[in-house]
């Protein structure tokens, strides 16, 4: 398995991960194609790979508080997902 910064090869795999995360989420694809190039420009996205084949993927963001925190700003999970045929093998261990 490797981890590493999300590619703009790897934009229709994470999409395709994004969805089944958030199905009920009312982007259309050019707010989806927005939300990735943010993620790309900053290096707050990251994808795991078993192989050839995308299994996870893991978003951070930075925002200006989180309950419980005191320090500003912090890093916040935004998004974790792995494919359920590769859980139970550290791929989410791995992407955090």
């Amino acid at each position: 398995m490797n981890v590493r910064p999300a590619r703009e090869s790897d934009r229709a795999a994470w999409l395709e991960m994004q969805l089944t995360l958030w199905p009920d989420e009312d982007f259309n694809a050019e707010e989806w194609v927005q939300h990735q190039s943010k993620l790309l420009e900053h290096g707050h996205a990251f994808i795991a790979f078993d192989g050839e084949e995308s299994v996870g993927f893991a978003e951070v963001g930075l925002r200006p508080y989180a309950e419980g925190c005191k320090s500003s700003p912090i890093a916040f999970l935004e998004g974790w997902f792995v494919k359920e045929h590769a859980m139970g093998r550290g791929v989410g261990r791995a992407l955090v």
